[in-house]
């Protein structure tokens, strides 16, 4: 079953951003500095937005934590494309797209990823609108990581 989690009304002069975490990230192999492997599924997340306003964009962007949702210090452990502009999936709906499907992790563990929703103007700095954070992916060793997938699917 695939997570799927809401985060509802920023409320801001009556605008509203809606957030669905449709399908996240639950395990992966470790990478290496020569051998990226992605995290699997890849995580992908809708927004619905009543903010038409034309020149601004919207961004996702995505932090590395321990599963106690501790900002990990050393964020070059994520690997991949960490920072993404919506794909606007209708002019005038509001509907927006973001899937995060290249990272990979260089150390075995369980993390968290955090992912920040951003308002973006071409002449101004983005400005933060919310956060949320996914559930328990775990890093498997290259050794170890058949055994774990292969046992799950028996």
């Amino acid at each position: 079953m695939e997570p799927n989690f809401i985060f509802n009304n920023f409320p801001n002069n009556n605008l509203i951003y809606h957030l669905t975490l449709s399908q996240q990230s639950i395990h992966g192999r470790q990478s290496t500095p020569s051998t990226k492997r992605s995290i699997t599924p890849s995580n992908v997340i809708y927004l619905r937005t009543n903010d038409f306003r034309v020149k601004a964009q919207f961004l996702i962007d995505v932090l590395l934590l321990n599963e106690f949702n501790q900002i990990i210090e050393d964020q070059n452990l994520l690997i991949g494309t960490k920072i993404l502009f919506g794909v606007s999936l209708s002019n005038t709906t509001g509907y927006h797209r973001f899937e995060f499907g290249d990272l990979g992790i260089m150390s075995t563990g369980r993390y968290k990823l955090r992912f920040t929703l951003s308002k973006y103007f071409s002449n101004q700095n983005p400005i933060v609108i919310k956060f949320f954070d996914s559930n328990v992916l775990v890093v498997y060793s290259s050794r170890t990581y058949s055994k774990v997938i292969k046992n799950k699917n028996n």
